[in-house]
């Protein structure tokens, strides 16, 4: 079974269940979305998906948005009103443009365009996965522990780049 074919089986568990999908982050608040809005995602997205690779669609709502990448953490690009979601989560991304702390305002230096930066873990809970993921410098850890350090960086600053 594929990611995508796991996401329906899921989203298909949650509609027979008639229960709303309840998100709690250690940053914001509890997320939901009614068990008619699953039923109406799950109709219109989810039915026939038998494909492989990235799955790109047509969108309106942001829940759906809120549903890959921040429920099933998922890697997502968006176009006008397109949506790809990557099969699997890039591992590396390039800068698109400076990252400072005018564009970021906890960002703990400044990244110039063409940075790699790879995709990391967040610890801390810190991260809002609506707006952006944690990238490092280095996936070297701290020396002396198991810590990589990260920051946010909004994917308007960042798209996937191949080794």
């Amino acid at each position: 079974m594929d990611i995508f074919e796991n996401i329906q089986k899921e989203l298909e568990d949650l509609v027979k269940s008639k229960q709303a999908l309840i998100h709690r982050n250690k940053r914001k608040d509890a997320y939901s979305l009614s068990p008619d809005r699953l039923l109406d995602i799950y109709q219109n997205y989810f039915t026939n998906i038998y494909q492989t690779g990235n799955y790109t669609f047509k969108f309106s709502k942001n829940d759906l948005l809120y549903l890959f990448r921040v429920y099933f953490k998922m890697y997502v690009e968006l176009n006008d009103n397109l949506m790809t979601v990557y099969e699997e989560f890039p591992k590396c991304f390039k800068i698109l443009k400076e990252v400072n702390k005018k564009n970021h305002r906890h960002t703990p230096k400044t990244f110039v365009k063409n940075t790699i930066m790879y995709f990391s873990t967040n610890l801390y809970g810190t991260t809002n996965y609506v707006n952006g993921i944690p990238l490092a410098e280095s996936l070297e850890p701290v020396q002396g522990t198991n810590i990589i350090p990260s920051t946010q960086i909004n994917y308007k600053y960042i798209k996937p780049h191949k080794i």
